[in-house]
C-alpha cells in the first residue's frame, strides 16, 4: 500500500541501501576526452561520439533503477524511463551507456543518461526564499524555501527540472505513486517543502 502523500511534488534523491558495503557509488565512468564539459541538467544539446562506459558491480547496480554514478549524470534504467513515458510523454534525449562489471565478464545495456529538453517555469519567486548572485541579481544560487506556482489544469509535469534552478529532478505525486507501483527501485522521494536546494 502506498502511503498518502504529504506533498504534490517530490525531489528525486538516490537511495544507497543496495550498495556493496565497500562502495560509495553505483558506477564510475571510464573517462574520455571532454567528459567534464558535459552537463545533462541544462537543455543545450549534448553530443557523444560513442556510448559512455561505466565500471560497476553489476550484481548490486542491477538492484536500482536510479543509480548514483561518478560523474553524477542523470542515469536511469530503461524500465524507469518506460514507466515515466507511459505516464505522459515528455521531450527528452536518451544517451545509452554501457555498464561493465569489475570482473570484465559481463556488461549491462539497460541504462541511459536522460536529458530533459524542456524545463518547467514553475518557481513562485514572490513566496519562495531564494538566494541570488551578488552581481547578477537574476541568477538564483540557492533556494531555502521552495514554493511552486499553482499548477496548470493538467497538473504538474510527470518529471521535470525547474527552469530557474535545474539542478534536481522532480516528479509529481502521481508519478511517485506509479513508479512505486511498478517496482522502480533506488529512489528516495523527498517532499519539496522538506528539501533545501543548494
Amino acid at each position: 500500500m502506498i502511503e498518502d502523500a504529504i506533498s504534490d511534488v517530490f525531489v528525486l534523491m538516490f537511495n544507497f541501501s543496495h550498495l556493496h558495503p565497500e562502495d560509495e557509488v553505483d558506477a564510475i565512468l571510464n573517462k574520455f576526452k571532454g567528459y567534464e564539459d558535459l552537463t545533462f541538467e541544462l537543455i543545450k544539446p549534448e553530443k557523444l561520439a560513442k556510448k559512455p562506459v561505466f565500471t560497476s558491480r553489476l550484481e548490486y547496480l542491477e538492484e536500482t533503477d536510479f543509480p548514483f554514478c561518478l560523474p553524477s549524470w542523470p542515469i536511469m534504467s530503461n524500465k524507469m524511463l518506460k514507466a515515466l513515458l507511459d505516464i505522459h510523454p515528455f521531450p527528452h534525449q536518451p544517451f545509452p551507456v554501457v555498464m561493465e562489471d569489475y570482473s570484465g565478464q559481463r556488461s549491462n545495456y539497460d541504462y541511459s543518461v536522460i536529458q530533459l529538453k524542456e524545463h518547467y517555469d514553475g518557481l513562485d519567486e514572490l513566496n519562495s526564499i531564494i538566494e541570488t548572485d551578488k552581481d547578477l541579481k537574476w541568477f538564483i544560487t540557492g533556494i531555502k524555501k521552495l514554493v511552486l506556482k499553482q499548477p496548470p489544469k493538467m497538473g504538474y509535469p510527470s518529471i521535470f527540472r525547474l527552469y530557474q534552478h535545474p539542478g534536481r529532478l522532480m516528479v509529481s505525486n502521481h508519478t511517485r505513486k506509479v513508479l512505486i507501483e511498478k517496482g522502480i527501485n533506488g529512489i528516495d522521494y523527498v517532499p519539496i517543502d522538506e528539501y533545501t536546494f543548494p
